[in-house]
């Protein structure tokens, strides 16, 4: 009988255990500055493409997913981008740097997994979500 009631005893306290495990961690995050929050690989919904965002300022976008340009046939390829309270800003330029361009998006929402970009064009304003990978 005292085994019986060990084994219960056991089986119930394991129960516990995996159900308290499978909580969903997203719940409890709480999003790092924009900043931080920004630095890895991220799904863009919208412009279709990933887009990787390094610590050290540079991100790849090979998708040009969200900002790409190309003048006269030359391709605008170095990526760089800055972190300015809620503004995110992207930059493009010639592989020999004479050329560069901007786009400023607003951070409209930064959580852990999801951040989404609102930019401005000629009057139009459009948002893209990212979704982290």
């Amino acid at each position: 009988m005292n085994f019986l009631k060990n084994s219960l005893f056991l089986l119930a306290t394991i129960s516990l255990i995996g159900f308290s495990s499978c909580s969903n961690d997203d719940e409890d995050c709480a999003a790092p500055a924009i900043e931080e929050n920004i630095i890895g690989t991220w799904a863009a919904m919208v412009g279709s493409g990933d887009v990787e965002f390094k610590t050290d300022g540079t991100y790849v976008d090979d998708d040009e997913a969200l900002f790409g340009i190309e003048v006269n046939g030359v391709v605008y390829d170095q990526r760089t981008y800055v972190v300015s309270g809620t503004t995110l800003t992207l930059t493009v330029a010639t592989p020999d740097g004479s050329g560069t361009s901007s786009t400023d998006f607003e951070v409209s929402q930064n959580e852990c997994d999801e951040i989404k970009l609102t930019v401005e064009i000629a009057g139009i304003s459009a948002t893209e979500t990212l979704t982290r990978k």
